[in-house]
């Protein structure tokens, strides 16, 4: 059996045993039983709280959605020619790969934190 918040499992009931609170003491935890549980409940909150960075869009954050950054991307292809490739991957990571001809991509951060791509 799970306790499921907005279709997230955030407990689950498994085999009788310790309690969340004493393996929690056990593992180092000095607060009482009370204060545990207070702190425990608070977790389901924290998990459907879009205030956080839990299923927030990229407006609230003030980012480029995945659509505009791949537009975005598209753009900087045509200016700088097909020998550099430019994706995001699954993880919101922005990839970067050499294609064609000799030389690699000179690539660097200024002082700023610009990133600085040489051709």
């Amino acid at each position: 059996m799970a306790l499921t918040v907005n279709g997230i499992k955030v407990a689950g009931i498994g085999l009788p045993g310790k309690s969340s609170y004493q393996s929690a003491v056990d593992a180092g935890y000095s607060g009482s039983e009370s204060d545990f549980n207070e702190a425990l409940a608070q977790i389901a909150y924290h998990i459907i709280d879009e205030d956080n960075p839990h299923r927030v869009s990229a407006e609230q954050l003030g980012v480029y959605t995945i659509e505009q950054t791949d537009e975005a991307m598209d753009n900087l292809k045509k200016e700088i020619g097909v020998q550099y490739a430019f994706n995001v991957d699954a993880n919101g990571h922005l990839i970067m790969s050499y294609t064609t001809g000799d030389t690699p991509p000179n690539v660097a951060i200024n002082d700023e934190g610009h990133l600085i791509l040489t051709i």
